[in-house]
């Protein structure tokens, strides 16, 4: 057996996991964030909700959006590009 064929699958795909997790982490904290500091700014909550069903439909619009890129460059290539894209901005 070589050193690859020994892997536990587990540990194969623990970083994705990982980057996955503290992606969704963010994510969760971003959409709590959001309202409460709209609400300290004394925003309406309706803008609360559109500005986060914008948010979740511009995400959806990005994944159906970028097959292309996906296609192009690869599924990891394009999960860390399209991963630094969203934790910079």
């Amino acid at each position: 057996m070589t050193p690859q064929q020994d892997r536990n699958p587990l540990i194969a795909v623990s970083g994705l996991i990982v980057s996955m997790a503290l992606l969704a982490f963010g994510n969760g904290l971003m959409f709590a964030y959001v309202p409460i500091k709209l609400a300290i700014l004394g925003h309406e909550p309706s803008v609360a909700g559109w500005m986060l069903t914008a948010m979740a439909g511009g995400g959806l619009l990005g994944c159906l959006a970028c097959g292309w890129f996906v296609r192009a460059v690869g599924h990891a290539r394009a999960f860390m590009a399209l991963a630094a894209v969203a934790i910079l901005s």
